[in-house]
């Protein structure tokens, strides 16, 4: 599945890629296994071929609107060759699979692909009632397996212009069985933090980067003076730069200890007082007081429900044979816990 690609063969997917890679492992499923044989697996596995920071969108979000929603926009973050579209009417939440690139023939395939696998969130969440969705495909019968179609339980329009579900917003506004708050509010956290980098200039990257070496390496407060010096800048004009972009340096600060403070929470061998210090707070009461601000709850109150949740995950898309990878740092949210897909 890996070759020609950066990554080396094992027996577990990395925590992510490139998109290169991607679309290069993409092309030698489909060399191995065939556009028929790879789409009957995705059918027929219990679960929806995500990886792990996807899988808790959906597994978390409080109902299957929310889920599908949020997973498209996760997808639109981290995979710039194609656009989950979400439009939502008095009748109907409409989700659309479109390439944004030419992909010649992997488009065939994977924009079918990533319907079916929003399908296979429905599925997940309103098992029982789903025969009021509909599943549109550029597929013919003929490309795809026999009855699979036929056994999925909803309404299956072919041969169509697009790849996509339309999902009545009744059954959009279905509560979702395993639906948990703290583990929702981690999953936004995520991807809220990857929308923000993708904001980001060369320049206020570049501070970022150092706020982040500061936080972690040094277990520092980060200054603005300081920052601003390393750069040969004045603290004016740096407050200037990063107005322009509609930020500000407090601002960038917050959303790096926000996502630092994810990870260490994430972290059962690290007291509450060392991840106060680590995130460059004087004392573990002033880390209390913002970590309350940021998540609307404490810390230890966090770190006790995500565990509780986070042991009940097991989501492997390893074997269903197919992934859809996150092109992202991995922030460890999962990484013990759930296999990697």
């Amino acid at each position: 599945m890996s070759e020609g690609t950066s990554q080396e063969a094992g027996p577990q997917l990395p925590p992510s890629i490139s998109v290169a890679d991607d679309l290069l492992i993409t092309a030698n499923v489909l060399a191995g296994l065939g556009a028929e044989e790879a789409l009957r697996r995705v059918i027929e596995h219990p679960r929806p071929a995500l990886g792990p920071r996807a899988a808790l969108l959906y597994v978390s979000a409080p109902n299957l609107g929310e889920a599908l929603t949020g997973l498209c926009l996760a997808s639109n973050l981290n995979h710039p060759y194609m656009e989950l579209a979400v439009e939502r009417d008095n009748d109907f939440l409409e989700l659309v699979a479109l390439p944004k690139i030419n992909l010649g023939r992997l488009s065939e395939f994977l924009m079918p692909l990533a319907a079916l696998t929003l399908y296979k969130v429905v599925q997940a969440i309103a098992a029982e009632k789903r025969a009021s969705v509909t599943f549109r495909t550029t597929l013919c019968e003929s490309q795809v397996p026999a009855n699979t179609l036929s056994d999925m339980g909803c309404i299956i329009a072919t041969a169509s212009a697009v790849n996509g579900l339309k999902v009545p917003v009744a059954l959009a506004s279905l509560p979702n069985p395993e639906s948990d708050p703290t583990v929702w509010l981690l999953a936004q956290e995520n991807f809220r933090h990857q929308a923000q980098i993708r904001q980001s200039t060369p320049s206020s990257i570049r501070i970022r980067e150092r706020i982040v070496q500061l936080l972690t390496e040094e277990g520092q407060s980060p200054r603005l003076k300081q920052i601003a010096a390393e750069e040969g800048l004045s603290t004016r004009t740096v407050i200037r730069m990063l107005a322009a972009e509609g930020t500000t340096f407090f601002e960038l600060v917050e959303q790096e200890r926000r996502k630092r403070a994810v990870e260490l929470i994430n972290n059962p061998a690290l007291g509450l007082d060392s991840v106060a210090a680590q995130l460059g707070f004087s004392d573990r009461s002033s880390f209390g007081r913002s970590f309350r601000k940021w998540f609307g709850m404490a810390p230890g109150e966090m770190r006790r429900n995500l565990f509780a949740k986070v042991g009940d995950l097991s989501i492997s898309a390893m074997s269903c044979g197919l992934f859809f990878p996150l092109h992202n740092p991995p922030v460890g949210l999962l990484s013990a816990a759930a296999a990697i897909g």
